[in-house]
């Protein structure tokens, strides 16, 4: 952390107070670097020390029997593995010339795209039966570039983005280790403890913001591992594969899907800056930014709870849990807007990074 905000203060990526925006002091805006640091030296350490175990033939039988099993395993996985880890360095490396650079938003669209067109090229893609080839890899490619815009979206309070992927993670990762589907529980838990980390300097009185940089990051992450967890399923999983991502995530697109609808209705570009997300929503109706956080955490965490029972739910069964969090998610907009006071204009000249 002390070395991201030394960056962030030498190159500049400093989010400077102003009346919309939250903040009364200048902050560091390139936190993200140090999450995205702790995730890649984390998982490469790790698998730097179980090959050398392997390779000095330690014995690891006090481990337990799973662990062994893994690490004789984990060199079917290394390729993938390292597809994603560089695929989540590029969009935090768009990300951070992003919180430098001040991109275009169609500059930082293409480069997302082509990063996101890269890693489903080398595997790491659904396998959607139920969809032509061609069109799961649109899916794929919408999916990863759209969930890491939505965290991005959502990055406008102390804690706020950070919080809401420490949720959707735990929650994935559970899914995943009682799916049988250690890889993926794994990473998500590595990711879960960075963000633990980045949020005792985040949460209070922040001082650092995870910037483009580190919501990219988080975004990219989550969307992959839920890509990841489809490959080795069978035809009769692909339902869990289809709902439970979107039942995790429902608050950050609700958020996003929200915005592009409100710009698009008022004629407004789709990357205008304004004062409409949820947070400003909530905080609009009385609440505190505080109050506002802990309401979407909340709210976040009602939607993705129910993704845990997917896993041995018939295809009926898990229908109605959808039509339930998509019932919650309605019933949270109608409450929205009968307490809607009139929107505040856009203000598309104040930089921002979405965060």
């Amino acid at each position: 952390m002390p070395v991201a905000i030394s960056l962030s203060q030498r190159w500049g990526a400093v989010d400077q107070p102003s009346k919309t925006k939250v903040h009364t002091v200048p902050t560091p805006l390139l936190g993200g670097i140090s999450f995205v640091l702790a995730v890649f030296l984390c998982i490469w350490g790790h698998v730097a020390l179980g090959s050398f175990a392997l390779a000095q033939e330690w014995p690891l039988d006090w481990l337990g029997q799973k662990i062994p099993k893994f690490l004789n395993g984990s060199h079917q996985v290394l390729p993938r593995l390292a597809v994603i880890t560089l695929g989540g360095l590029g969009f935090a490396c768009i990300g951070m010339v992003d919180d430098i650079k001040n991109l275009t938003p169609r500059t930082r669209l293409l480069g997302e795209l082509a990063i996101a067109t890269i890693v489903i090229s080398l595997g790491v893609r659904p396998e959607l039966y139920i969809l032509p080839t061609w069109l799961a890899w649109l899916v794929s490619i919408t999916w990863l570039v759209g969930i890491s815009n939505a965290i991005n979206f959502i990055d406008g309070l102390d804690g706020l983005a950070g919080g809401v992927s420490l949720i959707a993670a735990m929650t994935i990762a559970t899914t995943m280790y009682l799916y049988d589907q250690p890889m993926v529980a794994i990473l998500l838990i590595t990711l879960s403890g960075a963000i633990v980390g980045f949020l005792k300097s985040n949460y209070r009185d922040a001082k650092v913001f995870m910037g483009s940089t580190g919501s990219l990051f988080l975004g990219y992450m989550l969307a992959v591992s839920v890509m990841i967890s489809t490959l080795i399923n069978d035809k009769d999983s692909t339902i869990v594969a289809l709902f439970m991502p979107v039942m995790v995530l429902a608050v950050p697109l609700y958020n996003m899907i929200y915005v592009i609808i409100f710009r698009f209705r008022n004629d407004l570009p789709i990357a205008n800056h304004d004062l409409n997300h949820l947070h400003h929503r909530l905080m609009r109706l009385g609440l505190s930014p505080k109050g506002s956080v802990w309401v979407i955490y909340l709210f976040t965490f009602s939607l993705s709870i129910n993704s845990i029972l997917l896993i041995r739910a018939q295809w009926w069964e898990a229908l109605i849990m959808f039509i339930q969090v998509c019932a919650t998610v309605i019933l949270f907009f109608v409450m929205e807007l009968s307490r809607q006071e009139k929107e505040i204009p856009s203000t598309s000249s104040v930089q921002s990074s979405e965060s």
